[in-house]
């Protein structure tokens, strides 16, 4: 199977990524970072493509893999964060996985291991995107009900807790994280009154 183009295929890590095609929105340049590495964001449709022969891999197979995808240098897969404690490949492909889980893209049939979704299988077989942005997840229920921070969609919640969530959405709403659409669907989804 032939993978679909890096950001690095077209001239450059931070050019190549803004000219593909993406799921969402263009990703916004806090994204795309100056050390030549993928992002979380840069990370997740590789981590698909790469999981998307149906076997499970460990976190340090499918960093390995990442690393390869992106053809990172020898001193890009050593550079660590800036705790100083992780690689950073390793922390982003992690991070890049524990969000594809959440939007149930991926699962995990044990611990420490990540397999494809049915849903990701579909994603991947599309084949005309390159890149998924906060933009899309958001608009998968799970995924923002997590990153909302709440309880099952339609689930009793307390006034108090109903309105925090409503003050997470509308601050993203006002740093252009989510649109308007998204903000009324995310409330529709909630079961929270327009």
């Amino acid at each position: 199977m032939q993978r679909a183009a890096s950001p690095r295929d077209s001239a450059g890590a931070a050019s190549g990524a803004a000219a593909v095609h993406m799921l969402g929105a263009a990703l916004p340049p806090a994204m795309l970072h100056d050390d030549g590495m993928p992002g979380m964001y840069e990370a997740m449709y590789p981590i698909l493509e790469i999981c998307s022969d149906g076997r499970a891999r460990s976190a340090d197979a499918l960093t390995d893999e990442v690393a390869n995808w992106f053809e990172l240098t020898a001193e890009q897969r050593l550079a660590a964060t800036r705790g100083g404690n992780q690689l950073r490949i390793k922390d982003r492909t992690s991070w890049a996985a524990t969000h594809l889980c959440r939007a149930g893209l991926l699962y995990r049939p044990c611990r420490g291991q990540v397999r494809i979704t049915g849903a990701g299988a579909e994603l991947v077989g599309g084949g005309d995107v390159a890149c998924i942005t906060p933009h899309y997840l958001m608009g998968i229920p799970a995924y923002a009900e997590w990153k909302l921070g709440g309880a099952a969609p339609g689930a009793a919640r307390p006034a108090a807790q109903e309105e925090g969530r409503l003050g997470v959405l509308k601050t993203r709403l006002a740093r252009g994280e989510i649109t308007v659409e998204e903000y009324a669907r995310i409330r529709e989804i909630l079961g929270v009154d327009p």
